[in-house]
């Protein structure tokens, strides 16, 4: 029985964060659980009489006393926590609603696919779960910040635009301006280790070829911290700057394809037998 619920969690917390996000995204309005339940019954592959809602409640309500320190019996349902960040719980609001208030942390669905795209590569090590990719990549982030603040940029002067921009992270001091890829993995460094980039990330590095750096956390490993969340720890970490990524460091690993004007295409129909 533990097991079963133990897999019916798995399943509903990271579809209805999805199912929030999505909707928050949307709308612009805060999203209500429990109007999503078909919804994430239907994602995640649960039964009619299995409640999403409820359980997402229940876990976000145990890793609120968690991070408060109080005591709960629903403490194991902390390693939820990752699923809960950048949402907020409106409060005096039943049935209960949640907003996105960090658009770093839950970014449109759009630009949580590229993300996950950036991870999903043989070279870069690949990433089975939201959590762990979360991790891996938060580990990238922060291994950045601690270069440019090596480089003497404080914390004021470090922006996070991972978001919004083809670089993750911007620094400005005494008029120089840096702007920063950063790339976490679970692969050790190699001559055939590799990162995966998107088309705007190397076009802007090579139109700012003295003021781009890449920072690459490597060789990450994964384990739980006091309140059962996951965090990334880097073997090494590299730094290329100034990052002017060259064509034959390039290769590519997915295309777009055209298939062109419909007056154009022969169309084809399959009949049944």
């Amino acid at each position: 029985m533990a097991a079963r619920q133990d897999a019916t969690l798995n399943a509903a917390i990271p579809a209805m964060r999805d199912y929030i996000v999505e909707t928050w995204w949307a709308t612009k309005m805060p999203a209500q659980a429990s109007k999503g339940d078909d919804e994430v019954r239907q994602r995640a592959t649960l039964g009619p009489t299995s409640n999403p809602a409820g359980w997402w409640g229940r876990a976000w309500t145990a890793v609120e006393k968690c991070r408060r320190g109080e005591n709960t019996g629903d403490a194991w349902m902390a390693r939820f926590e990752p699923y809960f960040r950048g949402l907020t719980r409106i409060p005096d609001r039943r049935p209960w609603c949640y907003a996105v208030d960090d658009v770093i942390e839950s970014p449109p669905p759009k630009v949580e696919f590229e993300r996950a795209l950036t991870m999903w590569t043989e070279g870069q090590g690949r990433v089975e779960g939201v959590e762990a990719r979360r991790a891996i990549e938060q580990a990238g982030m922060e291994a950045a910040r601690t270069w440019l603040r090596s480089n003497g940029f404080t914390d004021d002067q470090i922006l996070d635009t991972s978001a919004t921009k083809a670089w993750d992270l911007e620094a400005e001091r005494e008029g120089k301006r840096l702007y920063v890829e950063a790339k976490g993995s679970s692969s050790s460094w190699s001559e055939y280790f590799s990162v995966a980039l998107t088309q705007n990330e190397v076009q802007h590095a090579r139109e700012n070829p003295d003021s781009c750096a890449l920072v690459i956390a490597a060789s990450c490993t994964l384990e739980r911290d006091d309140l059962g969340c996951l965090r990334a720890t880097p073997g090494e970490v590299m730094v290329l700057f100034p990052w002017r990524p060259q064509g034959d460091q390039l290769f590519p690993v997915a295309f777009k394809y055209r298939p062109g004007p419909a007056s154009a295409i022969r169309r084809f129909e399959f009949l049944a037998e």
